[in-house]
């Protein structure tokens, strides 16, 4: 098995599970779970981060900002409240 050279993550609180990440990814990257999230939805898995382009589709698609993706040696960015 490859190595993820990405880290993804989806803050479960802000997740509504619209799944617009999923169908967006180019590399089949997430998957749907059964966890339910703080909105009482089933928040994606990152389920093959290793296939991981990073190409930011997820990330620019995502409309409550739930995503982030980031090289593994960048530092996690800030997200800004609204």
């Amino acid at each position: 098995m490859t190595e993820a050279t990405a880290s993804i993550e989806i803050d479960r609180a802000w997740c509504k599970c619209c799944y617009l990440c999923i169908s967006v990814c180019p590399a089949d990257v997430y998957a749907r779970s059964d966890y339910i999230g703080e909105r009482g939805v089933a928040v994606p898995l990152v389920a093959r981060p290793e296939k991981c382009v990073r190409c930011g589709l997820c990330e620019l698609m995502c409309p409550d900002m739930a995503v982030t993706v980031r090289d593994k040696t960048d530092k996690p960015r800030k997200k800004s409240g609204g």
